[in-house]
């Protein structure tokens, strides 16, 4: 598999820039590597699992700091696990606010052994 770690940690504060940097890596390397793509899509390893629940949380405050659009100096910082009630603390030059995020993805492994998926829902929470 081409890409060997991922970025990002709970408790930890990074750029914006830094999330877009390495989506677009992702993707690319996806496009190219055809395990690299089935592993995020159906991880089998704890490292695998850990890092796509981290990325239930860094890929919908991609798609918010496209939406915004946020500047790549914008910063997000990942709550641990089972902390109260924000999974974000999203910190801009005009904007500061706490992020909760949901995602609606149900997906199962067909007769195929490929996976489906229903469709997907994104919701925030802003919260000051």
């Amino acid at each position: 598999m081409a890409l060997a770690q991922f970025p990002f940690e709970l408790g930890e504060t990074y750029a914006i820039g830094e999330l877009r940097a390495f989506e677009q890596q992702l993707s690319l390397a996806r496009q190219n590597d055809r395990n690299l793509s089935r592993a995020w899509r159906v991880p089998k390893t704890e490292q695998m699992k850990k890092w796509c629940k981290i990325r239930e949380e860094t890929y919908p405050i991609k798609l918010l700091a496209e939406h915004r659009p946020y500047s790549d100096d914008t910063t997000f910082r990942l709550m641990p696990f089972g902390y109260p009630n924000i999974d974000a603390e999203i910190t801009s030059k005009d904007d500061n606010f706490d992020l909760q995020i949901t995602i609606a993805d149900p997906s199962w492994v067909g007769a195929d052994g490929l996976v489906q998926h229903g469709a997907m829902t994104i919701g925030w929470l802003w919260r000051r």
